[in-house]
Formats: C-alpha cells, structure tokens, sequence
C-alpha cells in the first residue's frame, strides 16, 4: 500500500535528523513532513476502500469457504450414511448368504444321507430280489431234475448252453440222440415267461420248442406210436399229483395210448371242463389220496361212470376198453 510507504518515509526522516546538543531532539524540515502527511492524507481514502475491498472479498471469500466447507461436510455425512447404510445392507446380505450356504450345505448333506440310504435299500431289495429268484430257479431246477430222473430220462446239465433267442429265461434245453453216433440235436427250446407280455398279451408263463420232424421219426420208436387215436386226459392236483401225472403218462404212451397231461393247475372241474372240450374218452383223476393209495380214478367222459383202479392194473383196464 501507498501509505505504509509514506509512513515508512517518515520515519526514515525523523531517524536520520540531526539531533540538537543536549536536548535530545531533531531537527527536521517541517515543510517536509507537511508535504508527507498531506500526500499521506490523500492517500488513506483510497487504502480504506482497499482494504474494505479486500475485508468484504475476504469475508466473502470466508463464506464461500463455509459454504463450500458445509457443504463438504454434508455430502461426507450423506456419503457416510450411505457407506453405513451400503455396509449394513452389505453385511445383513452376507448374514443371508452365509445362513443360505449354511442351509444348502445342510441340505445337500441330507440329500447325500438319504440318497445313500435309499441306494442302501434299493442294493438291498435287488439283492433279495436276486435271491428269490436264484431260489425259485434253484427249486425249479430240482423239480425238473426230479422229474427227469423219476421217468428215467438221462441228462447232462450245461451252464454254458445258450438259446439263439434273447427272450428265453430260466432254462433252456436241447434234446440230443447218439443213435447215429455222434451227437445230433432233434429238439430245442426253452422257458419265456415274459414273450407274450411283450407281444401284448397278459403276462403269462410259456415255454416253447421246435424240432425237425424228419430227424424225429428217423429215431422215433414205432412201439410209442398211439395204436388208438381216442384222447386220454390226466388230471391231477398238487405237486405230488403232477409228478404222479407224468409217469402215469409215460406208462400209457408206451402201452400205446394218446395221452394229455394238463398243466393248467386249475380245478379238477376246470380241468374236467378242458378235457370235455377235448373230447376225450376217459380222464384220469389223481388227487391226495389217490398218491396215498397207490391208485387213480378213470372217468369214463361218454357214460361219465368213475372207478378207482389200482396203478399197476391201469394199463389192462384201459385196454379192456380199447379192444
């Protein structure tokens, strides 16, 4: 500023002055100093309005300052409630992730016990499933093998014989003649109990089996060939009743007669029934008792009269009949 100037001038002034001898006071140009007061005179107005410019810019200056500073201060505590609010809503999200992880993990391992388990009890029932079966198959097979010797039929058991047929179950079998020396099979087939639920039917057990007809009566023995084209029928109830049945048929057969064996495992009224359709002449009824007491009952089908007759003597009353 101007002034300060002046004021500095004067000073330098009054300091450099000649002092008077013993008095201690200067001695200055007063025209001087006048001059120096009036320009300083002049000059104040003008630094007053200066400096009241530089207050009121500086209290302006001060406000905006404030202003700006307030406004700092608001958007930092909107920012930090903001951060707050972010931070608990980021903190309650991972609360809920970490409670859905820990749920997940909960459940996934009751879905892996119980997924095990029920593994455990499907092995489980395949198992007895499997075993069931291999007894049923066990028991079939000893009832045949039973059968087979208590006719006298030789046999060979083969675990590696196989049916060209892919819908053969349980057992499968080829009948094999050594009449011309060396092995020749004449008759093949096997059990499908599934085949005609396949085909649409109900389910229903079968077996089947084909043979060359040729090769058969190449070897057929002429003295089993029915001397008498009138059906005889067996009938029979149990399983003690069914083995009866097929050696009573094997007996006939080689006496001569036409012979049927039911295998429907029906009534004897059922059975009786298939027989009539049939138009059999005499149905051989074998019951319980009948194994008891070593006979059977002949039904005659055409007067429908019923004698018991004893199993050595069936043959010779039958041919009676047939004479």
């Amino acid at each position: 500023m101007e002034v300060l100037g002046l004021l500095e001038t004067l000073e330098d002034i009054i300091r450099e002055a000649k002092e008077v001898p013993l008095l201690k006071k200067a001695m200055l140009n007063q025209d001087e100093l006048l001059d120096i007061v009036d320009e300083i005179k002049l000059k104040i107005p003008e630094d007053i309005k200066q400096a009241k410019w530089i207050t009121e810019e500086r209290t302006r200056i001060l406000q905006e300052a404030k202003k700006e500073a307030e406004d700092v201060v608001k958007e930092a505590e909107k920012r930090i409630i903001q951060m707050v609010d972010e931070h608990e809503i980021t903190r309650q999200a991972e609360e809920k992730s970490f409670q859905i992880i820990d749920d997940a993990k909960i459940q996934a391992r009751e879905i892996s016990e119980g997924t095990k388990e029920y593994a455990d009890n499907k092995l489980s029932e395949a198992e007895k499933s499997v075993l069931d079966i291999l007894s049923k198959v066990q028991m079939q097979e000893e009832m045949l093998v039973n059968i087979l010797e208590k006719l006298n039929i030789s046999y060979v058991e083969n675990t590696r014989l196989v049916r060209g047929l892919d819908y053969y179950n349980n057992s499968v079998f080829e009948w094999v003649s050594y009449d011309s020396g060396s092995p020749l099979t004449f008759c093949a087939g096997g059990r499908y109990n599934g085949l005609i639920e396949e085909l649409g039917g109900e389910p229903k057990p079968g077996i089947g089996f084909a043979m060359g007809v040729e090769r058969v009566l190449d070897m057929l023995d002429t003295k089993i060939i029915p001397k008498n084209s009138d059906l005889i029928y067996i009938i029979h109830l149990g399983e003690k009743a069914t083995e009866c049945g097929l050696l009573v048929s094997q007996k006939l057969r080689y006496a001569g007669f036409n012979v049927k064996q039911d295998f429907e495992h029906t009534s004897i009224k059922s059975q009786l029934k298939r027989a009539d359709k049939q138009n059999a002449r005499f149905c051989i009824i074998i019951g319980e008792n009948e194994i008891l007491l070593n006979k059977v009952k002949v039904k005659d089908m055409h007067s429908r009269n019923e004698s018991i007759i004893d199993l050595d003597k069936l043959v010779d009353f039958l041919m009676f009949y047939f004479k």
